[in-house]
């Protein structure tokens, strides 16, 4: 059991290591394919069918997961169209360089009066709008949206699979528009606006920001106020771990 279980994570992994993600009918090939060399070369009875087994079923598996997660993406043909989404904001904003940063939650999209598609996550910018955003807030906006991407460098980070990693459908931003509104969520939001609250109590009893920082993000999962230089830091001492991780080890204890 242990084996099967060990070759069902080894599927999962090889397949994530992949450096460019494969047509789903090439995925299935190849996964066939390997499965049936290694039956043949193992035999066709004892324990290797069962581990041959395992790690296709892990490989099938995670394949399916990522199948879907291409395909709730935004479509290219909506790129920088103008769109009404409805949904819940799910992150701390982050306020730099004269605009705010967050991520939104959807539940619907339209363009005009026909229904868009259903997107799942989107990280959005408002850049001066007058619009108060907060935290586990139910927004109506309109924005302009763009299929997740982003520059890969051999030394640098992979935004795309970042933000494919965090369930991210599009990026874009927040268009000027008088039909814009937010109001409190009510239950739905009580989390997010705990978790804003309790940003708000670290930062006005810690006089560093960066220290102030790195505690959110440790304490509540609210990353968004650590700059490019602690990224850095963390990526160079291999604790990155540690804020993927974050507000869990907190439950836990």
């Amino acid at each position: 059991m242990r084996t099967s279980i060990l070759a069902f994570v080894i599927g999962v992994c090889a397949l994530h290591m992949l450096p460019v993600w494969p047509p789903s009918v090439g995925l299935l090939a190849t996964v066939g394919t390997c499965g049936f060399a290694l039956l043949r070369l193992g035999g066709a009875r004892g324990v290797l069918p069962r581990r041959v087994g395992a790690l296709i079923l892990g490989a099938l598996w995670a394949g399916w997961h990522v199948q879907l997660g291409l395909a709730s993406r935004l479509p290219p043909d909506l790129a920088g169209v103008a769109l009404e989404v409805q949904g819940r904001v799910v992150t701390l904003p982050h306020e730099a360089d004269g605009s705010r940063r967050f991520e939104f939650d959807v539940q619907s999209v339209r363009r005009g009066a026909v229904p868009g598609p259903a997107l799942r996550r989107v990280a959005l910018s408002d850049y001066g709008s007058q619009l108060q955003v907060a935290a586990g807030m139910q927004c109506t906006l309109y924005v302009r949206l763009r299929p997740p991407r982003g520059v890969h460098n051999p030394a640098g980070v992979d935004v795309e699979r970042l933000l494919f990693a965090r369930r991210i459908d599009a990026t874009g931003y927040v268009v000027t528009h008088p039909a814009n509104a937010c109001a409190d969520a009510g239950l739905a939001g009580m989390p997010d606006r705990l978790r804003a609250r309790i940003a708000a109590a670290i930062a006005a009893s810690v006089a560093d920001p960066a220290t102030a920082a790195v505690l959110q993000a440790l304490a509540i999962g609210a990353a968004t106020a650590l700059d490019d230089g602690q990224w850095q830091v963390l990526q160079a001492t291999g604790t990155t771990h540690v804020i993927s991780i974050s507000g869990l080890h907190v439950s836990m204890v």
